[in-house]
């Protein structure tokens, strides 16, 4: 698990208006949802394979939006991104569902997440925030030279899990 920690520091913007790191940070979330597909995601893929280990390589978008406590509708949206990135098969109608396209051991973290992520990136920052001082005026270039860097690293991990080594865990 990595851990962040933010060091508050204030920065004297203008004359009056003081703001910390950390309410710079939160600003790139305050109001946005958090963004859960990865997870879904991921949980979706580990369930279809488990699916297929116990017999049942075909499963409902009911069924798993069971497992996600949420609605189908969600479902078949994280499936369509997913076939569409070939990680997955969708069958409609009565006996439709969906499978695994790929063996568990040739699915990495890496093709579940870019399959899913929004705008190819892994954090982003509001981008309707003020420009009233010298750290708000350059926040948008300060955050997207991190946030790369942050993926660079995540990718580079995720490219070296698959989905069966988690599987393993579960077992």
């Amino acid at each position: 698990m990595y851990i962040f920690k933010i060091v508050v520091f204030l920065f004297k913007c203008n004359s009056e208006m003081y703001i910390s790191i950390y309410s710079l940070l939160r600003l790139c979330y305050i109001g946005t949802m958090v963004n859960v597909r990865f997870a879904s995601a991921l949980q979706m893929m580990m369930s279809l394979s488990h699916g297929a280990d116990e017999g049942h390589p075909l499963l409902t978008s009911v069924q798993l939006a069971e497992g996600l406590n949420t609605n189908p509708t969600s479902v078949r949206a994280l499936v369509s991104l997913l076939a569409k990135a070939g990680l997955v098969e969708a069958f409609k109608g009565k006996t439709g569902g969906v499978r695994l396209k790929k063996k568990p051991d040739k699915v990495t973290l890496k093709d579940i997440y870019l399959a899913v992520a929004e705008n190819g990136t892994f954090l982003s920052c509001r981008t309707e925030i003020p420009h009233q001082c010298i750290v708000t005026r350059n926040m948008d270039s300060i955050f997207a030279e991190v946030s790369q860097s942050a993926e660079k690293v995540l990718l580079k991990h995720f490219s070296g899990t698959s989905l069966s080594q988690l599987m393993a865990r579960l077992r």
